[in-house]
């Protein structure tokens, strides 16, 4: 069924001898709309990001929650990069700016086609540049815990 579409039904009632019924007057039902979700992440709607360190402005955290999400243009604003290479961990963090509900997270990381990249998909994989390893954590008023669930 399509999201905010209005179906007709009728109804026969037939027996075990395929003996029916005349069918019902017709009824109309519509099918709920679409489910909407929006990026509370984003710093166009007031999310702050900061990190553990950044290689310098070329590469600032703020490209992590401005919604380019292919990572251009890569080494001068497009992505983040840490200050401490192949020093861990690492950290980035994102501020919502008040209490959200999340029921999503989306992670893109560079891509190995770095210098011409495309708009990422969840079946876009890498095996070059990428991040690996990483936990997701949400914040229950006091202090952080890891978030389960299923993750690519």
């Amino acid at each position: 069924m399509t999201a905010s579409t209005s179906y007709s039904y009728t109804l026969a009632a037939c027996d075990a001898a395929n003996n029916c019924s005349a069918q019902s007057n017709p009824v109309s039902a519509t099918t709920m709309p679409a489910a909407t979700s929006s990026n509370v992440a984003l710093a166009s709607v007031g999310a702050v990001a900061s990190a553990s360190s950044s290689t310098s402005s070329d590469y600032p955290v703020s490209a992590v929650n401005n919604n380019q999400r292919t990572g251009t243009p890569w080494g001068t604003g497009g992505g983040w990069r840490d200050a401490t290479f192949n020093a861990y961990p690492d950290w980035v963090q994102i501020n919502f700016g008040g209490t959200k509900t999340v029921d999503r997270v989306v992670v893109y990381t560079l891509q190995d086609n770095y210098t011409t990249p495309i708009e990422p998909t969840d079946t876009l994989t890498f095996s070059t540049w990428g991040v690996t390893g990483f936990t997701v954590q949400g914040w229950n008023g006091s202090a952080g815990s890891a978030c389960y669930g299923k993750w690519k």
